[in-house]
Parts: structure tokens; sequence; C-alpha cells
């Protein structure tokens, strides 16, 4: 298989080395064109094959449960923060469900991907914005994550003055700053890229 410099010089320099050390590819150069000898896609080592199956597995079996699921916790969730005075910990929960979804809602778009070596086919804008919502549904997971568990720690720690200073708009706040933290800090990546 012969390969212009151009659209090797593209590729990552540890993707070669991965490539080179698994499939048994080796690379020489010669002039102005690069060419590849060895096994070629398809005839790799079965033991990278099927863990790369498993990988598919285990991402095609998160999305169909985690899909519905979400969908069930959002509705749930809707239920809890349209009732009068609803708990900080429920608008948390909300906007984790919500980043949850944004992550399984692009993650088709990241199993294609990897399905296809890699290689992305769609639009290069498409690519900027899957990336940017799907890290930055991750970080904001984070940022929920530790939000919940600081309403849960001052729940237990201080039940008392807890129960006395509980507003939805706390709740509110800490959800905008999970999500303008996580997406402000991804969005410095992608303004640098482009």
């Amino acid at each position: 298989m012969t390969l212009r410099r151009d659209e090797i010089e593209e590729m990552h320099v540890d993707k070669l080395m991965k490539r080179e050390h698994n499939t048994g590819f080796t690379i020489q150069e010669e002039g102005e064109e690069v060419i590849e000898t060895g096994k070629g896609p398809g005839q790799g080592n079965a033991e990278m094959v099927q863990s790369q199956s498993l990988g598919f597995l285990f991402i095609y079996i998160s999305f169909f449960i985690g899909l519905p699921a979400n969908l069930l916790a959002l509705r749930a969730f809707v239920g809890r923060v349209c009732q009068p005075h609803p708990a900080p910990v429920h608008i948390l929960l909300l906007s984790l469900t919500l980043a949850d979804l944004l992550l399984l809602l692009l993650l088709p778009f990241k199993i294609a991907e990897a399905a296809s070596d890699f290689r992305w086919y769609l639009p290069e804008i498409v690519c900027a914005l899957t990336g940017f919502g799907f890290y930055s549904s991750i970080y904001c997971s984070t940022w929920l994550l530790a939000g919940i568990s600081i309403e849960r720690y001052l729940g237990v720690a201080f039940p008392v003055q807890y129960k006395l200073s509980r507003w939805p708009l706390y709740g509110v706040i800490a959800a905008l700053v999970a999500w303008i933290m996580s997406f402000g800090h991804y969005s410095i990546v992608i303004i640098v890229q482009y």
C-alpha cells in the first residue's frame, strides 16, 4: 500500500509506532513516497481484534442502556424540580443528567470515528463541535458530581444549618458555574486550534 508523504505527515507518530508494534508494519522511505509493508488491515493480531471488539461491545451497551436510563432520570428530575421549593441537589442531578445525555448523544460520532481507524470523514466543523461537546460534557459531569458531593457533605456535617439555608438558587448557581467552567475550559482549546 503506497501513501503520499503529506498523508504520512498528517498521521501522529504515536499511531505509527503503535501500528508497527501491533501489526508488523515496517516503514521505508524511497524518494517522495513512503511504502508500508507487512500485514494489511484486517490481517492484524487476533488479540488486538478481540480487544477492539470487546471495546466496541462495551460502548454499544453503554449507549443502549445509558440513553433510556438517562431519559427516565430526566423525566424524574424535571418532575422534582417543577415542584415548589426543589432541593439544590435535585437541580444538580437534573443538570448532571443533561450533561450525560449530551455525552450519550455524541457517542455515536465517536464510535464511527473509532470504527474507521480514527479517521474523520465528516466535515471538520462537525469534528470540532463533537469533540467540544463530548469532552465538555465529561468535565461538566465531573464538576457537577463534585457539587453534589459538597451538597451531601454539608447536609451530613451541618444538618440544622443546611436545612435552614437550603435554597434552590444555590443549586442553579452551582449548575451554571459547572457548565460555564467546563465549556469555557474546552473552548480555549477550540479557539487556539481554529
